[in-house]
């Protein structure tokens, strides 16, 4: 494999992680950007959430929801998805979201 090329199934350092059963592979980390590679299995999915201190873009590589993430700047990304591997509770990861500067928006009423 050629030199700055990391190939789709790893990650930066060998990092992998699952965050409520996606599995997010860091591909780019620097102050200015986070890319990762996410598997997102069919029926689930990342609730609405906002990031108030970073943009972030979608690019669609395959099936459904096969497909990199990233935002810019980094800030507290990489972190959260560190302290996200492994959390099933979603006030967890709600209240872990909200200390990395990605707040969850309330559900949909269903009325």
């Amino acid at each position: 494999m050629d030199k700055g090329i990391t190939p789709a199934d790893s990650g930066l350092d060998g990092i992998s992680w699952n965050v409520v059963g996606h599995t997010y592979v860091p591909k780019l980390h620097t102050p200015n950007a986070l890319i990762w590679h996410a598997t997102i299995p069919a029926d689930t999915f990342v609730p609405p959430h906002i990031h108030s201190t970073q943009d972030e873009w979608v690019t669609m590589l395959e099936g459904e929801v096969t497909c990199v993430f990233g935002v810019a700047p980094a800030r507290k990304l990489f972190d959260l998805f560190g302290a996200l591997d492994g959390v099933t509770d979603p006030a967890e990861l709600v209240r872990l979201s909200a200390l990395h500067e990605v707040d969850f928006l309330p559900p949909p009423d269903e009325g």
